[in-house]
């Protein structure tokens, strides 16, 4: 078999001299980077597209395909519907959801052992590989992410499990087209997965030279991934599944062929991982080389694995979006073969072998002064923002904020201002076409959150917010006006609904005020449109606001809001 036939399964060489040194550090190893896992994970940063993701679970009750119309498959709102079924309020859900995500990144490693023991490694060397997948900082910053990457990664790894299993029949291929199908609607980008799979398998029936059985390997796994496409298409749209079906397909397209074209910095992320990386990328990309050598000698599983590593690695490198998270495809298909090198220099020594694993796991020791840098980054701002904004909002109010991050409430419309869609909406707006953003405040929105993306249209927007919007919070905008006895003020008010004087400490006031001329004071319903307020009595200030603010506030300096997602893909 080559590479790691040097010790076979169960070989109790750990459990003598330096191999107990290395049992005992891998262990140590494991535990702190397993609690780094679960600690960044509740502590970092949250990234833009983690708000996205994981709000989408809000609006399976809408219907997807149909009270949804989504371009993308969308299995991953399901797996993080348990976090919004646990969490208490948004930003709970947020953290349910990465140590949600955590857990399945560790059932993933799990995943990944096993398939290291399929392909011949012993109980040391998988144990060895898996140290090597949690040295890569690429792998343990983003592993816990709420995004589709990392439940995709799982279903591609138990799809190659299955595949690599002593025993290989046609039902257990079936299973792994349906795997391989999962990860695919979990997010279409899993193709590389489904085609690395498919490759891998053809190609090692055409090594054994046995065209009959490369047929048949290939329609059992074609035939369970298009059983399990289509059993998706029926359960959104019955026997209009075929709508489902065209979409699922043709939706990538513009992202396939030109999504990348909007972000030409993304190179620099190749760059990052790589550099930050170098020793686990080296032993990976090594024992692979080594291996490949005995090509033809491999057993199938160990040749399967070897084929599905190099295409799935490949089509991750060449993505042409590569944004930090979708390196976690391709690590721990790296880090398989990192125990190759130690092996091939020291087969049949396995005092030796220890040492210079011991000796790796040292120097891998240094990628924790990486994720100590990580550990600074904490999300308490993030939390506090959302908290304030969420507490404006009755469970049936609408927010904007672009990028959707009160994930338990209904944006006024669903939208994600990235830069291809922001250049739109401001060229738009020279030609006189605001229509994108009224369709917005149509919507009725009760607050607004100010993030990077909104700032990129602010003098678009001001118009809307001046005498419409008041900031209590940093970055958290409510419906109201500020208003004096000096002079009338024009409303012009969004949000119907009851409304109330607060002084600028966040105090209820109980002095009258005219609406449209006529005196009211206390809590008053307010409908859409214009009107002229104005306070009773001489020289004072107030600002008319919804009277359902549960927390205390005060109005905030005029100062820049604070950056809620400071250098999130490069600190």
């Amino acid at each position: 078999m080559g590479g790691f036939t040097g010790v076979a399964r169960g070989s109790n060489g750990s459990n003598q001299g330096p191999g107990r040194f290395l049992a005992l550090f891998m262990a140590i190893f494991l535990a702190a980077k397993g609690g780094l896992v679960l600690f960044l994970a509740y502590n970092s940063l949250i990234v833009m597209d983690e708000f996205q993701q994981g709000g989408m679970a809000y609006y399976i009750k809408y219907g997807f395909y149909h009270g949804v119309n989504e371009p993308k498959t969308v299995m991953y709102a399901y797996f993080y519907k348990i976090a919004h079924l646990i969490g208490s309020s948004s930003f709970h859900i947020m953290l349910v959801a990465r140590e949600q995500t955590a857990l399945l990144g560790f059932l993933t490693l799990v995943i990944v052992y096993f398939i290291s023991r399929n392909i011949g490694a012993g109980k040391k060397e998988a144990i060895f590989i898996i140290c090597v997948t949690l040295s890569f900082s690429t792998f343990i910053e983003r592993i816990f992410r709420v995004r589709s990457e990392p439940l995709a990664l799982f279903f591609a790894s138990l799809a190659l499990w299955v595949v690599t299993m002593e025993k290989r029949t046609l039902g257990k291929i079936a299973w792994a087209g349906l795997f391989s199908v999962a990860a695919f609607l979990t997010t279409q980008k899993s193709v590389y997965f489904n085609v690395a799979l498919g490759v891998a398998l053809v190609v090692n029936e055409f090594a054994t030279r046995d065209k009959k059985a490369a047929i048949k390997t290939a329609l059992a796994f074609t035939t369970g991934w298009a059983a399990a496409v289509v059993a998706y298409g029926l359960y959104f749209k019955g026997l209009q599944f075929y709508d489902v079906i065209i979409r699922v397909f043709l939706s990538p397209k513009y992202l396939l062929t030109r999504g990348g074209a909007h972000f030409d910095y993304l190179h620099v992320f190749i760059t990052q991982t790589l550099v930050r990386n170098p020793v686990a990328y080296v032993l990976g990309v090594t024992g692979w080389i080594i291996a490949g050598i005995g090509f033809r000698k491999m057993s199938e599983p160990r040749r399967i694995a070897w084929v599905f590593s190099l295409v799935a690695v490949s089509l991750v490198f060449n993505h042409n979006q590569p944004w930090p998270y979708i390196f976690i495809w391709a690590i721990p298909f790296v880090a398989l073969w990192s125990a190759e090198p130690i092996m091939a220099l020291f087969k049949g020594r396995s005092d030796r072998r220890s040492w210079v694993m011991l000796l790796a796991m040292v120097i891998l020791s240094g990628s924790f002064a990486r994720n100590m840098r990580f550990v600074e980054h904490s999300n308490i701002v993030q939390h506090y923002t959302v908290m304030q904004a969420e507490s404006l909002l009755g469970v049936t109010d609408k927010y904007c904020d672009a990028i959707g991050m009160i994930v338990n409430r209904e944006q006024a419309k669903r939208m994600w201002w990235d830069p291809p869609r922001t250049r739109a909406i401001r060229a738009e707006a020279k030609l006189g076409d605001l229509g994108r953003l009224d369709r917005i405040f149509a919507r009725e929105p009760k607050v607004w959150v100010i993030t990077f993306r909104t700032e990129v249209l602010k003098d678009i927007l001001r118009p809307y917010f001046l005498n419409s919007f008041v900031r209590i919070f940093s970055n958290v905008l409510v419906t109201g006006a500020k208003i004096s006895s000096d002079a009338e003020t024009l409303f012009n008010n969004y949000w119907p609904g009851k409304y109330r004087l607060y002084s600028p400490h966040g105090a209820r006031m109980e002095i009258p005020f005219y609406i449209d001329g006529v005196k009211v004071s206390g809590v008053v319903n307010i409908g859409k449109g214009d009107r002229s307020i104005r306070l009773d009595g001489n020289n004072q200030t107030a600002y008319l606001l919804p009277a359902d603010i549960p927390t205390q506030f005060q109005i905030p300096p005029r100062r820049r809001p604070i950056a809620l997602f400071p250098w999130v893909f490069t600190y």
